[in-house]
């Protein structure tokens, strides 16, 4: 029994930006960590991924059960990016089956699941220190999982060829 799921929480970057251009990115990696300490006692792992990209497993049909199957001694799964095209008037991402035959390579566009409690300070796209010294990410092989980054489509800078990819339909019910 979970008493939520998702939580949202308001969070402003409490100086401004264009002052203090050292602050990256309107605060993103900071609302990051703050969100990987809020949530150090009370979840098990957390995920780090835009709204709009989605881990999706190819194997397993839970985020749960996909971690069971991919051995990771440090909990932090790195997933690679690939782009998923979308039409601006329809926001279903179960309807986009073409994706560029392109996927990013670990620690470009990546993102994470992490346990918190082995983490002391996380990016956007990969962990800046972990608790142990010695401890890596673990890099998920793209035929587990693969991290679903929905835009339109635009211009196609890398000329890449697009793929039918229906893996996300079996959560269509």
């Amino acid at each position: 029994h979970y008493d939520h799921v998702v939580e949202v929480i308001p969070w402003r970057v409490p100086v401004s930006v264009s002052v203090h251009p050292q602050i990256h990115y309107y605060g993103q990696v900071l609302a990051l960590n703050d969100c990987l300490y809020r949530g150090m006692l009370d979840s098990e792992y957390i995920v780090i991924a835009d709204v709009d990209e989605f881990v999706i497993p190819r194997k397993s049909h839970t985020w749960a059960e996909l971690l069971r199957n991919v051995a990771c001694d440090s909990g932090v799964y790195m997933f690679r990016n690939c782009f998923f095209g979308k039409d601006t008037k329809n926001l279903n991402s179960l309807s986009v089956v073409h994706r560029e035959s392109y996927i990013w390579p670990f620690y470009s566009r990546s993102k994470l699941i992490v346990d918190p409690r082995n983490v002391v300070q996380i990016g956007i796209h990969f962990v800046f220190e972990f608790l142990d010294e010695g401890a890596e990410h673990c890099e998920v092989d793209v035929s587990e999982a693969l991290l679903h980054h929905y835009r339109d489509w635009g211009v196609d800078e890398r000329g890449e060829d697009r793929v039918e990819d229906k893996t996300a339909l079996k959560y269509e019910k």
